[in-house]
């Protein structure tokens, strides 16, 4: 499964994630966790991200790493790959890494 995790839990309502997921991929799973959750897993998995300050009230940025994080099902990470790898890699990483279920 994709997982998407919001950078933003301040802005990003789960209905602005479902939206935004689809985006991406019809199957991504959108999810949002409070600050001090996202801080934990952020660090757990070396993710970067910080709020960028604008003159312009109705933006909201945010500045982060761009990276797939292949985490196996005990949730470690397995590897992290470039955003714009095709979507091969990630499938070979996943079948050379990650057990399939029976």
């Amino acid at each position: 499964k994709t997982i998407f995790i919001s950078l933003d839990p301040e802005h990003d309502t789960v209905d602005k994630i479902k939206e935004y997921v689809q985006y991406y991929h019809g199957s991504f799973i959108g999810a949002t966790v409070d600050a001090a959750a996202l801080k934990k897993i952020a660090k757990r998995y070396g993710v970067h991200y910080h709020r960028v300050n604008s003159n312009n009230k109705k933006v909201n940025l945010i500045d982060h790493s761009a990276y797939f994080y292949v985490i196996d099902s005990k949730g470690d990470l397995v590897k992290t790959m470039p955003h714009d790898v095709d979507s091969k890699a990630i499938a070979d990483t996943v079948k050379d890494n990650i057990p399939s279920e029976k």
